[in-house]
């Protein structure tokens, strides 16, 4: 039976007479609607036995025509027929509608989910300044700020010097920086879990120890790599706070230090030397207030990380 038109497609409706040679209508209808359930068939019969009509329905009939047919028993019965299948498309067509605009929808809340994480970082940042202004405020005792570059060394020798900075070093940086800010974002995120932090802060002090030995290899960056090379062992050798809040608030301002990292290694690579220890006092400034933080909450300050110097 060739039920299937030549482009792969049902008909719409199917109108068959019962009695038929090969094969009745009954049997016919059946077979197709094992093929497509929702296929519209109309019968012709003379039958009007409620037995024999019974069956058909059974099979799946959707209407009937006597014989002799009726001109307005067939527009009535093929109109109906016809307003079924038009609202049963249009319904299909508003699903269809329907889903689409929910697979948008998905798609901008995860936009506008970015956004806000974005946002909720920038707030972040912005509360760590005005923390970290309070703490200036508060502190009783300041260390000096000594600075431990030679004055002799003119301009021309720091430029020669970096200009003799390899591309391997910067590649270390990044790569140093890349594995710290993954995993202050993680703790942020986490909400200062105290059992993520413990995993994380020995590759954040390792890194923050590999940045500091290549950076002190140049004596423009010495003051910067001994600060730092202090400040990761601090982060090695002191417990981390013991509240979920000392650790939000700690790795809150790490997350500012950082940026700022990133805003000094962004002019190591464009070669502003003039400007190249610019925000060294500030990345310094910031080590030691994490250290006063990440240390005063247990007063375990080790003797020989108290005489360090930041500047």
């Amino acid at each position: 039976m060739d039920y299937e038109k030549k482009n792969d497609a049902y008909y719409d409706i199917v109108i068959s007479d019962i009695n038929m040679p090969k094969m009745d209508g009954i049997e016919m209808g059946s077979t197709i609607l094992q093929k497509n359930i929702s296929q519209k068939i109309i019968y012709i019969t003379a039958h009007t036995e409620v037995d024999y009509l019974l069956n058909a329905i059974k099979a799946g009939a959707t209407g009937f025509l006597t014989k002799p047919l009726n001109q307005d028993d067939l527009k009535f019965l093929l109109y109906n027929v016809s307003q079924t299948i038009f609202d049963h498309k249009m319904i299909e067509s508003y699903y269809s509608e329907i889903e689409s605009l929910n697979i948008t929808l998905q798609e901008q809340n995860r936009e506008l989910s970015r956004k806000n994480s974005e946002l909720e970082k920038s707030l972040r940042m912005l509360d760590t300044m005005v923390t970290k202004d309070a703490i200036k405020q508060t502190k009783t005792h300041k260390e000096e700020v000594v600075l431990d570059k030679k004055q002799e060394s003119s301009h021309a020798h720091m430029y020669e010097e970096l200009e003799d900075f390899s591309f391997e070093d910067y590649d270390e940086l990044i790569d140093a920086y890349e594995v710290i800010d993954s995993a202050v974002v993680e703790v942020l995120q986490s909400g200062g879990n105290l059992s993520l932090t413990q995993t994380k802060i020995l590759p954040i002090s390792e890194r923050f120890g590999k940045y500091a030995s290549t950076i002190s290899y140049y004596s423009v960056f010495a003051s910067l790599g001994s600060a730092m090379g202090n400040f990761s062992r601090v982060l090695r050798d002191n417990e981390i706070p013991d509240k979920k809040e000392d650790i939000v608030n700690v790795f809150t301002l790490l997350e500012s230090f950082i940026f700022v990292l990133k805003k000094w290694q962004e002019g190591l690579s464009l070669k502003a030397y003039e400007s190249i220890n610019f925000l060294d006092a500030s990345l310094i400034s910031d080590m030691d207030t994490i250290v006063m933080m990440w240390t005063q909450s247990h007063e375990k300050f080790d003797e020989n990380d108290a005489g360090m110097e930041f500047f």
